[in-house]
């Protein structure tokens, strides 16, 4: 269940915190992998990225998407048991 469908004296998150945000972080991780990306891209030339650093990137990448989607998915468990 999505967390903003729930009643809102079901809402289950502290004061502030929302689905993108929990206790002063933000829960949209796959935006490190990125970040990283942009600077690894200004860091080498064109095609020059050395082979396990840029598998090492998309590995990272992958992890963090997967991590947001945990994280998402852990939300709308919590919030449909609380429905």
């Amino acid at each position: 269940m999505d967390y903003y469908g729930l009643p809102k004296e079901k809402r289950w998150l502290a004061e502030g915190d929302n689905p993108d945000s929990i206790g002063g972080r933000d829960t949209d991780v796959s935006q490190i992998g990125y970040s990283l990306e942009i600077i690894i891209k200004g860091l080498y030339p064109i095609n020059k990225v050395p082979a396990d650093i840029a598998f090492a990137l998309n590995t990272l990448k992958d992890k963090l998407w997967l991590a947001e989607n945990a994280i998402k998915m852990f939300i709308e468990m919590v919030s449909e048991d609380a429905k």
